[in-house]
């Protein structure tokens, strides 16, 4: 037997008089047939039931697998991050070590090439070769020229994949679709990840 402890046009809470265990039965077409079921030997219950209820029921939501879908694009959208924060380190890196302004491109091999070189003057090298991206042959650096250059490269590889990581951390935090999506590589940070970012950065700075 019965009791009804909540009556809503949406759905109905009972509670079991012997156990005092309640279950709610929402006013959905499949449901409505285990409220008859429920109710078949309290019929004045029923009737109060269906009064409120009446003789349609509603439309059961559509529901879609909303949380396998958000980590979905969670996921695009990290992956995107992760290709961007490559195309930067890769071909964004501007600086003047002392020959003027210069795009120097940052791809894997030219990191390893340049930390070789950056050993061989750690070792007492006075000069070492290089080049920008506007020159096809390479040109004599200066120690002071290319370590001030290596420096600078390997710092803003780290701001890159740093900047990579906040934005990264910030998706995990979002459940909304619309802001999912809108996320880019330039996306503002909220200040308590972006205060990480710029911490672990002036440490970097602070030990070159």
């Amino acid at each position: 037997m019965y009791n009804i402890v909540a009556l809503a046009h949406s759905c109905v809470s009972l509670q079991d008089i012997e156990t005092t265990n309640t279950f709610c039965i929402s006013n959905y077409e499949d449901e409505r047939k285990i409220l008859f079921d429920t109710l078949k030997k309290q019929p004045e219950l029923l009737e109060d039931v269906i009064s409120i209820w009446g003789d349609t029921p509603i439309e059961k939501p559509d529901v879609q697998p909303f949380n396998q879908d958000i980590n979905k694009l969670k996921k695009r959208k990290q992956t995107e991050i992760k290709h961007q924060c490559h195309n930067k380190i890769s071909y964004a890196f501007r600086f003047d070590c002392g020959k003027g302004e210069r795009n120097y491109y940052l791809s894997e091999q030219k990191q390893t090439d340049m930390k070789d070189l950056a050993a061989l003057i750690k070792c007492g090298k006075n000069s070492v070769f290089w080049r920008d991206e506007s020159r096809v042959m390479l040109e004599e650096y200066t120690a002071e020229e290319f370590m001030s250059l290596y420096n600078q490269g390997m710092f803003f590889i780290a701001s890159c994949k740093l900047r990579s990581d906040g934005l990264e951390e910030y998706l995990n935090s979002l459940d909304d679709v619309e802001q999912i999506s809108t996320v880019t590589w330039d996306t503002p940070l909220p200040e308590e990840i972006q205060k990480i970012i710029d911490e672990q950065l002036a440490f970097m700075s602070y030990k070159q």
